[in-house]
């Protein structure tokens, strides 16, 4: 009786150790949840990425308009001049100086313009080396995270076998 008593003392023990395991592995598994919420995260700063590219486009097209209509404006001002010959020397010399205004302003639009694009297209290289590299880390976490979390569960399952083993053969040396 007294080795019964042992055995079945031993063999709680066991079981509660066996629990401890269950609650690792459970915990492994949280981890292994806030692993894949890394990965959603990835995935949308992937999404402001292509968010910024479409800007940077949108952005492109908006200063192509405005080139085309300063280039409309010139040549209306042209015409303009054209038909007022009478005054050929005053008209040349205010076509010269709208043409230059015009000019100017179109160079300092698209400067401004050339400078904003620029600026987006910084951006949109560094968020995308951003998500490349936090891509990159998450992957390399994950795998670890994974690699471990086997390993652990590999181990919990051998001491769980192993001390099953143990009771049964407790029980078996208590019977004979």
């Amino acid at each position: 009786e007294a080795l019964a008593e042992g055995a079945r003392a031993s063999a709680g023990a066991q079981a509660a150790e066996v629990e401890i395991l269950r609650k690792e592995i459970a915990e492994l598994e949280v981890l292994l949840q806030g692993a894949q919420d890394l990965e959603r995260r990835c995935q949308e700063a992937e999404s402001s990425v292509e968010a910024a590219e479409q800007r940077t486009e949108a952005l492109v097209g908006e200063r192509d308009r405005e080139i085309e209509a300063v280039r409309a404006e010139a040549q209306l001002l042209e015409a303009s001049c054209r038909e007022a010959q009478a005054s050929a020397a005053m008209c040349a010399q205010q076509l010269a100086t709208e043409r230059a205004s015009a000019k100017a302003e179109l160079e300092a639009r698209a400067a401004l313009k050339d400078a904003e694009i620029q600026k987006l297209l910084q951006e949109v290289a560094q968020l995308k080396q951003e998500a490349k590299v936090a891509s990159h880390q998450l992957l390399m976490e994950k795998d670890e995270q994974f690699q471990a979390l086997q390993q652990e569960v590999q181990d919990a399952k051998a001491e769980a076998r192993a001390q099953e083993q143990r009771l049964v053969g407790g029980f078996d040396a208590e019977k004979q």
